[in-house]
């Protein structure tokens, strides 16, 4: 595998994602699988919001709660879903 050589504060974001994503995804996915029951669309869900959350970290990083902000995040996601359905 070939390394490769990101500037420190890129890599310091992506480390720092990584902390919040391994700390909040299973927690989030299974909030999510009691909300729409079903694994497959609840995972689905999930792996949105941790995109738009890393697309937006340099934000939500310096929030009181990166974790609310997924929350809501995933519950809009949803709604939206269901408006479209």
């Amino acid at each position: 595998m070939r390394e490769v050589n990101l500037p420190i504060e890129v890599q310091t974001k992506v480390l720092d994602f990584e902390s919040f994503f391994r700390a909040e995804y299973r927690s989030l996915s299974q909030a999510l699988l009691l909300l729409v029951g079903d694994a497959f669309e609840a995972e689905e869900i999930a792996q949105e919001t941790m995109t738009r959350v890393l697309e937006r970290w340099d934000r939500v990083s310096t929030m009181d709660s990166p974790a609310g902000y997924a929350y809501r995040t995933a519950l809009n996601l949803q709604r939206k879903r269901i408006l479209v359905d």
